[in-house]
């Protein structure tokens, strides 16, 4: 057994990782036949949102030939849907092979998980900027506006009316002073979280081949 297999066992034995029964599915036009290994990270970013994300990818054993991140999702959702028992599956594959191909995988959707975190984090971020700037635009209108209509009131000796128009204009900005704040605790976000959570082995097969292998 090589490290990487060895290591990917312990990782099964203390609960770090699922490790699928392998399965057989009959081929469709988006992918060939072979043997495919299936790796799957789960990742929790860091933005206020905290959204949650399940990253796939796949890989045909032999030939090197990768799936799409869109068909790898699909051969998953295929094999858990519609997925029939491997039997016989250690005498097809080669598990330090697969071993390895499934430690790349979980390397390639690491770097995958970080590039849609990079570019949730900008889109994040131009959002946030927009918001406190159109804030600082309506504490400045809101400014402008009360003293303009506090000095027309005192102008006219109506001391009461201008001392109202103050105290509104001083709700409104704390106002948007709490709106400021929310809008910064999106900048903020916290600590992300990911891990590997499965893996799995899916034979695919030609439409004519019996189901008896």
């Amino acid at each position: 057994m090589s490290a990487v297999a060895a290591r990917l066992r312990e990782r099964q034995e203390r609960g770090e990782l699922y490790v699928a029964a392998p399965v057989r599915l009959t081929q469709e036009d988006w992918i060939g036949p072979g043997r495919y290994v299936l790796a799957i990270r789960l990742e929790q970013f860091a933005d206020a949102s905290r959204e949650v994300r399940l990253f796939h990818g796949a890989e045909r054993l032999g030939g090197g030939e990768r799936l799409t991140w869109a068909d790898a999702r699909r051969l998953a959702d295929r094999a858990t849907s519609a997925g029939e028992d491997w039997h016989g599956w250690r005498g097809a594959v080669d598990l330090d092979e697969a071993a390895t191909v499934a430690d790349d995988l979980f390397f390639v959707l690491a770097a995958r998980a970080d590039e849609v975190g990079l570019d949730l984090e900008e889109r994040l971020e131009h959002r946030v900027q927009a918001q406190l700037e159109a804030i600082e635009r309506a504490g400045t209108r809101a400014r402008d506006q009360a003293r303009s209509v506090a000095r027309r009131h005192r102008e006219r000796g109506r001391e009461n009316l201008a001392r109202a128009t103050e105290a509104k204009v001083r709700k409104e900005l704390a106002r948007l002073k709490h709106r400021r704040r929310r809008a910064l605790d999106l900048r903020r976000g916290g600590s992300s979280e990911s891990a590997d959570v499965a893996l799995g082995l899916v034979r695919v097969e030609p439409p004519d081949v019996g189901r008896s292998a």
